[in-house]
């Protein structure tokens, strides 16, 4: 399962969503370029679109990221 959510400097991608939290988020500069990603992305591999950095217990930021 997976769900937007905004946080002060951007907007999220959350996955694996349980009663306890989530798993991961990607980072995006926008509400509509999250939306266009989630829409798109069948949940393997990282998602599409110019997402800025990926956090949880792993993190690391996009190569192709372009501000």
């Amino acid at each position: 399962m997976c769900a937007l959510s905004y946080f002060f400097f951007t907007v999220g991608i959350l996955y694996n969503l349980d009663e306890e939290g989530y798993g991961g988020r990607y980072c995006y500069q926008s509400e509509e370029e999250a939306q266009k990603a989630l829409a798109e992305w069948d949940g393997n591999g990282n998602p599409g679109g110019n997402w800025i950095k990926h956090k949880g217990v792993r993190e690391w930021r996009n190569p192709n990221f372009k501000e």
